[in-house]
């Protein structure tokens, strides 16, 4: 994997995936991917294996983010809430929570809920599950 020192040495990216609530670790990978992009389609994958669906919601943060992957996990097939920061765009006066033209129903929607003052608690402090 290649390091920030520009030099390459053996080394693994662990990636897991926890309950918010319970915080107790529900999926697990190794990889020797020296980043996070492209990380999400995978775990979610173990998760639709392991547990026979998949999440409601998801988070991550935003070295996870790739426009494909929140395309493919929130349609409709998939449907989990993403929960990822938009990056800030090279253009300041832009505000990132609006969507791009180009962007597809999925990314646009992404991109505006990420800009609500619910999603950024959520982010925050997880999910909350309905009270019974």
């Amino acid at each position: 994997m290649k390091m920030a020192d520009g030099g390459y040495r053996p080394a693994y990216n662990v990636q897991f995936a926890a309950d918010t609530e319970s915080q107790v670790i529900v999926g697990l990978d190794v990889t020797p991917a020296g980043t996070d992009h492209g990380q999400l389609r995978p775990m979610v994958g173990q998760l639709r294996r392991r547990y026979g669906r998949d999440p409601d919601a998801l988070l991550a943060d935003a070295g996870f983010q790739t426009i494909a992957e929140i395309d493919e996990l929130a349609a409709a097939a998939c449907g989990t809430t993403l929960y990822l920061p938009v990056r800030t765009p090279a253009d300041k006066t832009r505000d990132p929570h609006q969507p791009l033209p180009d962007d597809s129903p999925a990314v646009a929607a992404w991109r505006v809920r990420m800009g609500t003052a619910e999603a950024r608690e959520i982010y925050k402090s997880g999910p909350r599950r309905p009270s019974a």
